[in-house]
């Protein structure tokens, strides 16, 4: 039944229900407010729905507190042990002698890595034997010059050196 039919329908209708129905026909079917209604709506909603919806439950916020608290107390803790351990003594300087050792160790090893090699080119009788030792060989520069890039990052030539080594281990001879 629509509005129409209402109006129409006046037999069924008291007169003061035929004045009412006129005078509602009479208003505009839609209106703008004056000004903004939702402020008053919230406000009213709001004051209704505070007491019994808080905005953060009491067991989060509870368990929130106990992990800031808990937090505080463990850096406050790490703060006084660091202030109550005792001060390490700075291990004495080395003697420049100390400082050189490492240095006379690859000196060293290099020069009996070189008389393995001398060694290795002496015997003539393995075929086998000499693929192998020229394995290890190309094996261990390729770890030195490895090693020696992470010691000289900026040095062209310790970088050529490494592409040198690292082609030649990956070229295999085939004899037939």
């Amino acid at each position: 039944m629509t509005d129409d039919d209402v109006l129409d329908d006046v037999s069924k209708q008291t007169p003061e229900e035929q004045d009412l129905l006129l005078h509602l026909a009479a208003l505009p079917r839609e209106a703008e407010p004056a000004h903004d209604l939702w402020p008053g709506i919230w406000s009213g909603i709001g004051a209704r729905l505070a007491p019994e919806a808080p905005a953060v439950p009491a067991k989060p916020r509870r368990r929130l507190l106990l992990q800031v608290a808990a937090a505080l107390l463990l850096f406050t803790g790490g703060v006084l042990v660091g202030r109550q351990w005792p001060e390490r003594a700075q291990p004495p300087a080395r003697p420049a002698r100390d400082l050189l050792a490492p240095a006379v160790e690859v000196q060293r090893t290099g020069t009996e890595y070189v008389a393995a090699l001398r060694t290795l080119a002496e015997r003539q009788g393995n075929p086998a034997a000499q693929a192998q030792g020229r394995e290890a060989a190309l094996s261990a520069l390729y770890g030195a010059a490895h090693e020696l890039v992470r010691l000289s990052p900026n040095d062209a030539r310790v970088h050529q050196i490494l592409r040198t080594v690292s082609t030649t281990r990956s070229v295999r001879t085939v004899r037939f």
